[in-house]
């Protein structure tokens, strides 16, 4: 077989997952670390003997925490089959990550940034806002660490008239220096709406991308944190209740400067 290598682009898709480019140009930012700048990047491969393939690579200096890549083949047979129609060419593409530090330099951090509400909200990283009669509450987190996370949230609002509902977010996995919007439909609510406390327990997980077997233990355990705030959703019926409210004050008030008038 003849296999032809090289280090292709990657992307993250909708899901934050790694996907891998097999077009195997020379255009990427990766390809241009190694040393052999050589295109030609072809060796033949016998049946049944493996080869080793080395490659130099030189790391900038400034290029730390994890660097996600990844490499690209192709093989098709040096002398294919007489009287075939067609050949079947293998081509594939597979991650190549590495992390560029020491292990004790490995940091877990996940930030929550600002989130414009459109709906009062006593914290300013919670978003709220109500579409079609149903209230949606959302977050931005940021992994701010050197390592991908694995990160999962449970959500619950109530108020002091027993209103109560739960919410789980599956778990999504952040590269680092990556953000990703965190979104719950919390339905309708009742018909009162006005005062809501939120409480939401996010639990992050040091998500690695390589051998963690000599790694000290107390670097792959979650952390968790705690966010809570209110919300406050206007509605008509509340300017109804105050209106009755101040209705009701005159009356009984009223008979009251009534007689104090006639005394006077």
């Amino acid at each position: 077989m003849e296999v032809t290598y090289w280090f292709s682009k990657w992307l993250l898709n909708e899901n934050q997952v790694q996907i891998c480019d097999q077009d195997m140009w020379d255009n990427n930012e990766f390809s241009k670390l190694f040393k052999n700048s050589n295109w030609n990047r072809t060796f033949t491969l016998d049946s049944w003997k493996p080869i080793t393939i080395k490659e130099k690579i030189n790391i900038p200096l400034w290029m730390e925490w994890m660097i996600y890549w990844c490499l690209a083949y192709k093989a098709t047979a040096v002398w294919p089959k007489a009287g075939g129609v067609f050949d079947i060419v293998i081509r594939k593409a597979v991650h190549l990550n590495l992390f560029i530090w020491w292990d004790y330099e490995i940091r877990s951090s996940i930030a929550l940034l600002k989130n414009k509400s459109d709906i009062f909200s006593s914290n300013n990283k919670i978003k709220a806002e109500v579409i079609d009669n149903e209230l949606i509450l959302s977050l931005i987190a940021e992994n701010n660490s050197n390592i991908a996370q694995k990160i999962s949230m449970n959500w619950k609002i109530y108020n002091a008239l027993w209103f109560q509902q739960k919410f789980e977010i599956p778990e999504k996995k952040l590269i680092p220096n990556s953000s990703e919007e965190f979104t719950v439909n919390v339905w309708i609510l009742p018909f009162y709406k006005w005062p809501f406390n939120v409480s939401i327990d996010i639990q992050w997980i040091p998500s690695f991308d390589f051998d963690t077997s000599n790694i000290d233990p107390s670097l792959k355990e979650p952390i968790t944190i705690q966010e809570s705030w209110k919300i406050f959703i206007f509605t008509r019926i509340w300017i109804l209740i105050a209106i009755l409210i101040i209705l009701i004050l005159v009356l009984i008030l009223r008979p009251l400067f009534r007689k104090h008038h006639d005394q006077v």
